[in-house]
């Protein structure tokens, strides 16, 4: 190879890499919105779940 290819091949390896970071980047932040979905979703049912069981001890019994 002479010196033309190699700075050739260079700068396709470092445009390569750049636009692997851009697209790992991405990929990093669409798993923290989806966990952060999940953690919004496991909140909000516990919750829910805690209501339904505080409703279900503190109401009257059909024997009352």
């Amino acid at each position: 190879m002479n010196e033309r290819e190699l700075l050739e091949v260079a700068n396709r390896i470092t445009t390569h890499e750049a636009v692997c970071a851009e697209r790992w980047l991405e990929i990093l932040n669409r798993v923290k919105r989806l966990e952060m979905f999940i953690l919004a979703t496991l909140v909000t049912l516990v919750a829910g779940m805690g209501s339904y069981f505080c409703l279900l001890y503190t109401s009257p019994s059909p024997r009352d």
